[in-house]
């Protein structure tokens, strides 16, 4: 919440209307009005969400600054960097697959088998920073497997059945690049 201080209003009105007063609160409010603008701009550029100086939250967390990208783009490269570090969990992957997808998917988990499928509802979003997302949180040693829906074909996934045409698979992650397609 905005906080603007109006001397003129938060003093008596009879000390206001001496003169002298008067032209002494004109005078400095300018000033107060200024440095309560500056005290708000800084409350949220203390975060990073709702920064307009990422330029330096992008050079805390190493990532080199991108002018062509939105100052929207920019915030989520930093927040994914800085979401890196927590532990790899189902409400975690949730979070990344809502922040790099959005909230057209389904997440079937087999913990037991160190695998979990997300099936993708929504053709017309990229997939690719999704998968670049979960590649960079998941531990190497789970299997994942994105399916995204773009047809009417059927494939067996799990033992159920689920109406895809174009399948999107990967394992591993960045430490484990051997270039071999998962079975």
């Amino acid at each position: 919440m905005e906080i603007k201080s109006k001397l003129n209003t938060d003093i008596p009105q009879k000390v206001y209307n001496i003169k002298q007063i008067k032209d002494l609160i004109d005078a400095i409010q300018p000033e107060i009005d200024a440095i309560n603008d500056f005290l708000y701009k800084t409350r949220y550029d203390l975060h990073i969400s709702t920064t307009t100086i990422i330029e330096r939250f992008e050079r805390d967390y190493g990532i080199t600054p991108d002018e062509s990208k939105t100052l929207e783009e920019r915030i989520a490269a930093v927040l994914e960097k800085k979401n890196a570090k927590i532990v790899f969990t189902e409400e975690r992957l949730r979070q990344t697959i809502i922040d790099n997808y959005g909230d057209d998917y389904e997440l079937n988990e087999d913990w037991s088998n160190y695998a979990f499928t997300i099936i993708l509802g929504n053709p017309e979003r990229s997939v690719v920073d999704l998968q670049r997302a979960i590649n960079r949180y998941k531990p190497a040693h789970l299997y994942s497997l994105l399916a995204l829906l773009m047809g009417v074909d059927k494939i067996i996934i799990n033992d159920q059945t689920i109406i895809i045409s174009n399948l999107v698979r990967y394992c591993g992650n960045a430490t484990f690049n051997t270039g071999v397609d998962p079975l």
